[in-house]
């Protein structure tokens, strides 16, 4: 199977280090993966360092729509079988070119739609339309947390049957590998993440200013738009002597920097599942993190680290006040236990396997579909023969709906081909004049209802009953 992944390519935090890790593992594992960026960035720049197959389409703006044309043809050309994007920007222009273009599309969701925008006003209103339209017209999502799954569903309006929840996972070191710490006389907090409201640098200024505890260090590490602010609001606050402000910062000067950390906090209204806090515990570094996405996947209890309350500075200035309390022992001793269970749930190589796995359940629950379809001899066609196909596809449908219900096999691609073929099962009953009675009519109806995405109360159950009955009879 070939998989072309699709960013815009100006990525610098999370998002480029799922990308880029995420093609390494797949070449690792000889997997038919290849990068596009809409423009040369640090992206492609990452992923070219990595030895991974990358083209540069070459758009001039963040609006150069010309590469479109570009865009389809590099797709259709290249025979892809599934178009993955990552990104805003890269989600919207493949929405503009679905119906030119063979390959199924996939789309994974690194971060809140509805608030990726947030604070830029008619501009940030208009951003955040477009890529709803856009997550909308995917055959299929992956949410890289429960949290973001169950937003999708509720408030965007994703149907639950087009989305897949695929936690992220990093490449782990050994802790023989990892880089001794430095001794250092404060209590050092490390802070990694974009400049923007929404990461909630400002709640962590404002607890470290509650604590006031001058054997505190804050670093901060990132660029942004709320940079400036955070360096006012730091004066304001009196604790600019301890505050650094790194801006941005390559992967090995973050990595140096842990090796003088105490504690990693992370105090984002909204997350996805945080790659910088995995990249911290794999550092050595024991995690403080606000009540967000599906966090309590990567903290289960206090005994692996800490979680505060969303927006809480009270909350947030506790937390760290139990962590300045456990001895330096102690704290390696946490930082050892959540690693050792992080190495073993949120691997690169188990997130690859879950992922080529959506892949090959899309692409054979269609092909089944279409060969059940082909299957039916036409010199056999009669109302019975006929009413029996229907039912067992109705029973097949039905049952597929159920394990996704349950979250037991989540599957994605039941629309077209099997709508395709109810089209031409009643295509056949009139032109070899049959009349369509009303369990046919109920059936066909319920099945639609369905693949639309609009189910009734009970409907599977009804196409379960009435299916079963025209095996029985």
């Amino acid at each position: 199977m070939k998989v072309l992944h699709i960013n815009a390519g100006l990525e610098k935090g999370g998002g480029l280090s799922h990308i880029v890790n995420l093609l390494t593992e797949a070449k690792r594992q000889n997997v038919d993966f290849e990068l596009l960026t809409l423009a040369d960035g640090p992206v492609a720049k990452a992923a070219k360092k990595a030895k991974i197959k990358t083209t540069i389409l070459g758009a001039q703006s963040r609006y150069d729509l010309s590469v479109l044309k570009r865009l389809t043809s590099f797709i259709n050309e290249g025979n892809f079988d599934i178009v993955h994007t990552h990104g805003a920007r890269a989600n919207l222009f493949v929405s503009m070119i679905k119906k030119q273009i063979k390959a199924k599309w996939i789309i994974t969701v690194h971060s809140d739609p509805l608030k990726d925008f947030e604070g830029r006003g008619m501009v940030g209103n208009i951003f955040t339309k477009l890529n709803i339209m856009a997550l909308k017209k995917a055959d299929g999502i992956f949410a890289i947390t429960q949290n973001f799954s169950n937003l999708l569903v509720e408030k965007v309006g994703i149907p639950k049957t087009r989305i897949c929840v695929i936690y992220n996972g990093i490449f782990f070191h050994q802790n023989k590998d990892v880089p001794k710490k430095y001794a250092h006389p404060y209590f050092n907090i490390i802070n990694v993440g974009r400049a923007e409201k929404v990461k909630g640098q400002d709640l962590l200024l404002k607890a470290i200013k509650k604590l006031n505890d001058q054997n505190i260090r804050l670093h901060i590490v990132g660029d942004g738009s709320e940079l400036n602010n955070l360096r006012a609001l730091a004066r304001d606050l009196g604790i600019s002597s301890q505050v650094t402000f790194h801006g941005f910062l390559t992967h090995q000067e973050t990595r140096k920097l842990y090796q003088k950390m105490d504690l990693a906090v992370l105090t984002s209204y909204s997350e996805s599942f945080p790659l910088v806090l995995l990249e911290a515990s794999d550092n050595l570094v024991p995690i403080l993190s606000t009540d967000v996405g599906d966090i309590e996947k990567m903290i289960p209890n206090e005994e692996y680290g800490f979680v505060a309350k969303i927006g809480d500075i009270d909350s947030i200035s506790e937390k760290i006040r139990q962590a300045m309390a456990k001895s330096k022992t102690n704290l390696m001793a946490m930082a050892e236990k959540e690693k050792t269970y992080l190495m073993h749930a949120f691997s690169m190589k188990n997130q690859l396997v879950a992922i080529e796995n959506y892949y090959i359940v899309s692409a054979a629950y269609g092909l089944i579909l279409l060969l059940l379809a082909l299957s039916i001899p036409l010199e056999d066609l009669d109302q019975w023969f006929l009413e029996k196909t229907l039912s067992l596809l109705s029973v097949f449908l039905a049952l597929a709906v159920v394990l996704n219900n349950l979250d037991i096999f989540p599957l994605s691609e039941i629309g077209a081909l099997y709508q395709l073929t109810i089209i031409s099962y009643m295509g056949i009953l009139y032109f070899l004049d049959r009349h369509f009675n009303a369990k046919n009519l109920v059936l066909l109806l319920l099945n639609l209802n369905i693949l639309a995405q609009l189910p009734i109360k009970a409907g599977t159950l009804l196409i379960l009953i009435i299916s079963v009955l025209t095996f029985v009879f």
